[in-house]
């Protein structure tokens, strides 16, 4: 036999009235109940409270106390049903009028009987005594909760609430005297109740774009679902139960800082409830990265040996993390170190390089050619007189071109001493070579005649 353990608090209002009938009791609504198209039904396992109408029609109030008869709860099913069990704690509510505060349940809780079928309880009595003080209860009305359970009753089961009496008298009758009038007994069927989870009033009508430097930043708000189409409603405790990405607080606002690899465009997973069920909504947001971009060289220059490069990269997003790697070559050596590029060749020649930058999600590739000479990075040559042309003769002026062969990075100024033997050759005068005079010239070019250091007397004769 399948058992369920169902627990019940109850609190009994006790009143004395003078006359019979002189009060009205009246079950005036339920917590854990739901209304299936004007039928009320009671949650399968939820807690349920009943909230009772008390009517004093007397026209002063009444402190007449002692035992009382109360309430029974039972359960109605064709079969040995769930257990209703044996503990039970009474309720501590009160209710105020006038600014005061009167406590209006059992000062001692009594169980009056337990009925049971088959092994079961399936019927429990109740009541106790009220001991009123000062002005005891006042001729007003005024609603508050009698009995509350939990535990849960099994779907198809009927929970049912009715008067009590206890033995002997055979009536329900709160001493010392009066029989109020009850509208009772309630049944109420147990059964699932549809989905009414809270709505999402303001869902992104369209993506939430950022950049991934950037946090996401949206303020959520929802209302609850006041019916689904068949008429069932039930209280709403709504909250925010979870979000796919990111966090949300208790007032819906939902931030989340995505990664440079989440680039693009994706659902995000928002999950409201309100204690009954769950409810998931779903937006987009788009994911926005700059992609970086390689100063790609027109070429690189070096002797042979080893030689560092400054590779320079830009990307528009103020967080991001660039990655250099050398992809392939065909030199001794190539690699990096953050953004400088080491190479490394022993022979002279042409080379390819292809390296790349990322921000770890996108990337910019450079293919570069790498010219490798040999000797110094500089190299200046004095030319031949008369290798072309034919020896001068003496007396006769004569060109002396003076040619850069090599060079493997800029060049921003030169100094040059040129020695000579003035025992065969005159200096005149120095002008600019024809790679420099034209769409590109020199600032300026200074010489001087003689010598212009520190030679002692090693000093050739003729400086310039």
């Amino acid at each position: 036999m399948k058992r369920y353990s169902f627990f019940l608090a109850l609190a009994i209002l006790v009143v004395s009235f003078g006359l019979a009938n002189s009060a009205a009791i009246n079950l005036a609504h339920i917590d854990g109940a739901w209304d299936d198209a004007g039928t009320t039904k009671i949650v399968p396992g939820a807690v349920v409270t009943f909230y009772m109408d008390y009517d004093n029609t007397a026209l002063a109030p009444d402190t007449t106390g002692g035992a009382t008869n109360g309430y029974q709860v039972y359960i109605d099913n064709d079969a040995n049903g769930p257990d209703l069990g044996t503990s039970f704690t009474p309720a501590t509510l009160d209710y105020t009028v006038g600014g005061v505060t009167w406590g209006i349940f059992f000062d001692a809780p009594t169980i009056f009987s337990f009925s049971a079928d088959g092994a079961d309880i399936d019927t429990v009595a109740f009541g106790g005594v009220k001991v009123f003080a000062g002005t005891g209860m006042p001729p007003e009305y005024f609603t508050d909760a009698v009995a509350i359970s939990s535990g849960g009753v099994a779907e198809g089961d009927f929970l049912c609430i009715d008067s009590t009496w206890y033995p002997t008298s055979g009536s329900w009758k709160w001493a010392p005297g009066g029989i109020p009038a009850w509208d009772g007994p309630f049944c109420f069927e147990a059964e699932t109740p549809p989905c009414l989870a809270p709505i999402v009033n303001n869902l992104p009508g369209a993506p939430l774009q950022e950049y991934h430097c950037d946090a996401f930043n949206y303020q959520f708000t929802m209302i609850p679902d006041p019916n689904d189409g068949s008429g069932a409603t039930y209280p709403d405790d709504m909250e925010w139960v979870s979000v796919s990405h990111g966090d949300i607080d208790e007032f819906g606002n939902w931030t989340y800082g995505a990664a440079v690899t989440e680039e693009g465009s994706f659902a995000v997973t928002l999950t409201v409830g309100n204690g009954n069920c769950t409810k998931a909504y779903d937006f987009t947001i788009q994911v926005q990265n700059h992609d970086p971009v390689l100063d790609c060289p027109t070429g690189l220059a070096m002797t042979t040996g080893t030689k560092d490069f400054d590779i320079v990269a830009t990307d528009g997003d103020d967080c991001a993390s660039l990655t250099y790697t050398v992809l392939s070559h065909d030199l001794d050596g190539a690699s990096f170190v953050d953004n400088v590029l080491t190479l490394n060749e022993s022979l002279a020649g042409d080379y390819v390089i292809e390296f790349q930058v990322s921000d770890g999600q996108d990337t910019d590739v450079c293919s570069v050619d790498v010219e490798v000479k040999a000797g110094s990075e500089y190299q200046i040559e004095i030319g031949c007189i008369g290798s072309e042309t034919g020896p001068p003769y003496q007396g006769q002026y004569a060109d002396v071109p003076v040619n850069m062969t090599t060079a493997v990075g800029e060049i921003g100024g030169y100094n040059l001493l040129i020695a000579y033997d003035n025992s065969a050759l005159s200096f005149q005068s120095a002008e600019f070579g024809a790679d420099y005079s034209g769409d590109n010239p020199w600032e300026y070019l200074n010489y001087r005649y003689g010598a212009n250091g520190n030679c002692s007397n090693a000093c050739p004769t003729g400086l310039v």
